[in-house]
C-alpha cells in the first residue's frame, strides 16, 4: 500500500473530511483531493503533520510497515488493546460515539465498584 492509498484510508477511517484536513494543514482542499487522485505528494514536513493527525508513524503513512504505529505515544498496548484501536478506527462517527458512551459506562461501573466499601 503507498501514500495515496494509505492517506485515503486513513481519513475514511477517521471520519475527517477533505477540508477540515485542509483546514489543520492550512492548505487548500484541492491540494488534498490531490494526494487522493495521486496528482501530487506531500512533503515530510507535512507527512510528520499528517501522522499526527491520524496518529500513526510515517512509515505506516507511507507504506513502509503495516505496523499500527503511535497508538499511544510513550506507552506500550497489548494486541488486544491494538485490535481495539484498530477496530475504532474502522467505523464510523456514529459508531464511534455509540462506543464509546458504552465504554464510559463500563470504566464508570468498574471505577464505582472498585471505590464501594464492603463491610
Amino acid at each position: 500500500m503507498d501514500f495515496y492509498d494509505r492517506f485515503s484510508e486513513l481519513r475514511a477511517e477517521s471520519g475527517l473530511t477533505a477540508p477540515e484536513i485542509a483546514t489543520r494543514l492550512n492548505f487548500s482542499k484541492n491540494l488534498i483531493y490531490a494526494w487522493e487522485h495521486k496528482r501530487a505528494q506531500p512533503n515530510i514536513e507535512t507527512l510528520v503533520k499528517l501522522a499526527r493527525i491520524f496518529n500513526v508513524t510515517v512509515d505506516y503513512l507511507i507504506g513502509n510497515t503495516d505496523e499500527l504505529g503511535n497508538v499511544a505515544p510513550g506507552e506500550d498496548l497489548s494486541e488486544e488493546e491494538k485490535k481495539l484501536v484498530l477496530c475504532y478506527r474502522g467505523i464510523g462517527k456514529a459508531e464511534r460515539l455509540a462506543l464509546m458512551t458504552t465504554a464510559q459506562s463500563f470504566y464508570n461501573q468498574a471505577r464505582d465498584s472498585k471505590n464501594k466499601v464492603i463491610i
